[in-house]
C-alpha cells in the first residue's frame, strides 16, 4: 500500500507547476501601457519607470549637466524645438540577469517619432547606457550620480519640435530587444 504522505508531496509539486505556468514562470500583472508615468511597465524581464521627463533650460544651473556629452555634430533647438528630456529607473526582479533596452521613442499625437541622442558618458554622469542588468539589480546602479540625482533616473535626451510638444499627451515607447516578452510598452508622458 502507498503511503499518503509521498501522493500528497506529487501532488503539492504538480499544483506548484501549475501555478508558476499559470502565472508566466512568476510574472504575474505584466503591464505594456500606461496612461501616466506613474505606472511601472514590463518589457522582456525588466520592469521600467518614468521617474520624471520635462523641458530642460539651457540657461539653467541643473540643467547644463543634463545637456552635456551631445554629439559634436548636434545643434542647438532653434526657436521652434526644445530640449526634452526622460529619466528612467529599470529593476531586474527576474531570476537571472537581463539586458536593458536600446531603443526608444517618444510620439507625438499627429504620428512624428523622436529618437534619444547618444550622450557621451564620461561627460554626462546621468546619461542612459543600455546594459546587462543583475537579478535584483538596478538602473540607475545604487550610489552612482544618476541614482543621487534629485530625479534618480537615467536620462534620455530628446530634441522636439514646439509643434510636436503642444501636440498631447505625448507617448514614449520602450522597445526589448530580439526576444523579449513582452516586447514594448508604452506610456503617456505627464507634461
Amino acid at each position: 500500500m502507498t503511503s499518503p504522505r509521498p501522493v500528497r508531496i506529487l501532488l503539492l509539486a504538480l499544483l506548484s507547476v501549475a501555478a508558476l505556468v499559470a502565472s508566466g514562470c512568476g510574472r504575474e500583472d505584466v503591464v505594456t501601457e500606461a496612461d501616466t508615468e506613474g505606472i511601472w511597465v514590463d518589457v522582456g524581464a525588466l520592469d521600467y519607470h518614468i521617474q520624471g521627463s520635462r523641458v530642460l533650460e539651457p540657461g539653467l544651473v541643473p540643467d547644463k549637466s543634463y545637456l552635456s556629452g551631445l554629439p559634436s555634430n548636434v545643434t542647438q533647438p532653434k526657436g521652434d524645438e526644445i530640449w526634452f528630456a526622460v529619466f528612467l529607473r529599470i529593476e531586474n526582479k527576474s531570476g537571472s540577469p537581463a539586458q536593458s533596452a536600446q531603443d526608444f521613442e517618444v510620439v507625438d499625437t499627429t504620428g512624428r517619432s523622436f529618437t534619444p541622442y547618444q550622450l557621451d558618458t564620461k561627460a554626462n554622469p546621468f546619461a542612459y547606457t543600455a546594459a546587462t542588468i543583475p537579478h535584483k539589480g538596478a538602473i540607475p546602479v545604487p550610489d552612482s550620480a544618476q541614482d543621487f540625482d534629485s530625479v534618480a533616473g537615467a536620462e534620455l535626451l530628446f530634441k522636439l519640435p514646439l509643434d510636436s510638444y503642444q501636440n498631447r499627451p505625448l507617448e514614449f515607447v520602450i522597445k526589448g530587444n530580439a526576444g523579449d516578452n513582452p516586447d514594448e510598452a508604452k506610456l503617456a508622458l505627464d507634461v
